[in-house]
């Protein structure tokens, strides 16, 4: 796993960064292709937010985690605002949810491999660091995953066959499913991918990393780390 460094906040891109420039540079996906001044709609929305990214993976605590963070200013840490179902026709209509939402200085979103990757298409640019800021501008990155990998898969199994993500939903399978091995060496190795993706995509930038174990040791502290 990649070693992180200490949380601080990312050198934005200025306020008139050129988005078509990085759009002929071939930086962006074929999405959009005909959408720049889609792209340019999105630096007038972003580049006087700055935002935090809470990168993590199913079942690692990062509702937990959000909701810290958003009683300490960050509101909407704790929402997957680019999960596939919102991201719409346009890719827009979630940056701006988040943005209204967060009512301060900070935007924020829970981000998986998989939104990342959904927004990264839906707004027309690459999977890359380099390019979520040249088009977000600030952006702070907390890195939250789980030691203990085979409790998370455990976990993820129940969640998947059960449909309870979280203690206010209804159940739209058995409370509590019967062990499989396979299915649950299924989500193991899944969560094995996602760590391995977030690594490589995190390794060349500023970021905070905390574990969920971390996080339950002494979770003041590591608000204040993370804050700090």
């Amino acid at each position: 796993m990649a070693q992180a460094s200490r949380l601080a906040p990312v050198s934005s891109k200025s306020k008139g960064a050129d988005l078509s420039l990085l759009y002929t540079q071939g930086r962006f996906g074929n999405i959009l292709y005909t959408e720049i001044p889609l792209l340019k709609q999105l630096g007038e929305l972003t580049h006087d937010r700055p935002w935090l990214f809470v990168c993590t993976t199913f079942r690692s605590g990062s509702t937990w985690l959000g909701s810290m963070l958003a009683i300490q200013g960050f509101r909407g840490a704790q929402r997957e605002w680019f999960a596939r179902y919102q991201l719409g026709d346009t890719g827009l209509k979630p940056v701006q949810q988040a943005i209204d939402a967060s009512r301060g200085t900070w935007a924020a979103t829970k981000l998986m491999p998989g939104h990342r990757k959904a927004a990264a298409r839906a707004l027309g640019i690459s999977d890359t660091p380099q390019a979520f800021e040249d088009a977000f501008g600030q952006i702070r990155r907390v890195y939250l995953w789980r030691e203990d990998t085979i409790a998370q898969a455990v976990s993820l199994w129940r969640a998947t066959q059960s449909g309870i993500w979280h203690g206010s939903d209804r159940a739209k399978g058995p409370e509590r499913p019967e062990y499989d091995f396979q299915g649950i060496l299924k989500q193991w190795q899944a969560i094995q991918q996602w760590n391995a993706d977030w690594a490589e995509f995190l390794d060349p930038v500023t970021h905070y990393a905390v574990s969920y174990e971390m996080l339950l040791s002494n979770p003041a502290s590591e608000i204040a780390r993370i804050m700090g």
